[in-house]
């Protein structure tokens, strides 16, 4: 009887052994067929690095090359050809010349065609051959209708008249285009006859405008 009891034991200990080998082979063999699981946090790496590829080789306006740039906003042939005409001299641009006069205090105005020489040069050129050649003049405006340029005197305008003294009598002056008194009549009116006042106003020159003003001053004086 003690035999049976000791092969019960050694069979139960056989069938114990058994199953926990099977159990450990059973669960070694899943864990080698089951597959491997994707990695899901090394997939969004791999995709945003993915994604800041494809933006990185999107073209950047701000880093552009400026000649590309320059290129690109560069006008149209037909705009650039008319740009460059305007700045060219043409046989209807015209000189504009404006004198103030600060003594008869008004603006001589007179206007005269460039030179053909300039004809067909560009306005640049234009401006240092004016500057060159009229002297005391400077330029207010250039483009291919006009050039303006002006000046100050402190004389009177030209065609001014001037009513004073000259030896003792009444004369009447005219100012010519370089602001010189040209003597145009002596009249037979004594100063002698005259005021202290009208005759300091008749030495240092009385400005007149026109004949009128002129007659006006002498019927004064010879009354």
């Amino acid at each position: 009887m003690y035999r049976r009891k000791k092969r019960r034991g050694k069979f139960i200990a056989g069938c114990f052994i058994l199953l926990l080998l099977g159990f450990v082979y059973g669960y070694m063999s899943n864990n080698r067929d089951v597959p491997n699981k994707p990695n899901t946090g090394e997939i969004k790496v791999s995709e945003s690095k993915g994604e800041k590829i494809q933006k990185d080789n999107q073209p950047n306006n701000g880093d552009m090359d400026p000649s590309q740039a320059m290129v690109e906003s560069k006008p149209p042939f037909g705009q650039t050809r008319d740009v460059t005409k305007d700045n060219l001299v043409t046989d209807q641009t015209k000189l504009i010349f404006k004198t103030y006069y600060q003594k008869s205090r008004d603006t001589v105005t007179e206007e005269k065609s460039v030179p053909v020489a300039m004809v067909g040069e560009n306005l640049k050129k234009l401006e240092d051959y004016l500057l060159e050649h009229y002297a005391g003049w400077s330029i207010r405006s250039v483009n291919k209708d006009f050039v303006e340029l002006y000046r100050v005197k402190e004389s009177l305008s030209p065609h001014y008249y001037i009513v004073k003294e000259k030896n003792g009598f009444i004369a009447i002056f005219q100012i010519d285009e370089n602001g010189n008194d040209v003597l145009i009549e002596q009249t037979e009116i004594p100063v002698s006859g005259l005021s202290d006042v009208d005759r300091k106003k008749l030495k240092e020159g009385i400005p007149v405008k026109d004949i009128e003003e002129i007659n006006q001053i002498l019927e004064d004086y010879s009354s």
